[in-house]
């Protein structure tokens, strides 16, 4: 199964991994291996995180505090937010359509 981003979901996660690396050189690398290991694991399960009234998932990304939302499809996982865990949880939903 594949792995995409939404753009936006993309820019996110580049934001975050350089905001990760201005606190302590290569931390930003550590964060960008934690998501894509996390990314990773719900391809590989896409059904183990529970689904939203919406079929939305999502995955915690540990030590982190941020989740990955998620959509699962049949060949695919689409990625629509690297979502900090302080952030309103559905600020991502225009990015559906």
């Amino acid at each position: 199964m594949s792995i995409r981003f939404h753009v936006e979901a993309h820019a996110e996660l580049l934001e975050a991994a350089r905001w990760y690396d201005l606190q302590r050189a290569g931390s930003g690398g550590k964060f960008l291996r934690a998501i894509y290991s996390a990314a990773v694991s719900a391809a590989q399960h896409p059904l183990r995180a529970n689904a939203d009234q919406d079929g939305f998932r999502r995955r915690t990304i540990k030590p982190y505090p941020y989740w990955l939302v998620y959509e699962a499809h049949p060949t695919y996982i689409m990625i629509f937010a690297v979502s900090h865990h302080r952030r309103d949880p559905a600020y991502w939903v225009n990015r559906i359509h």
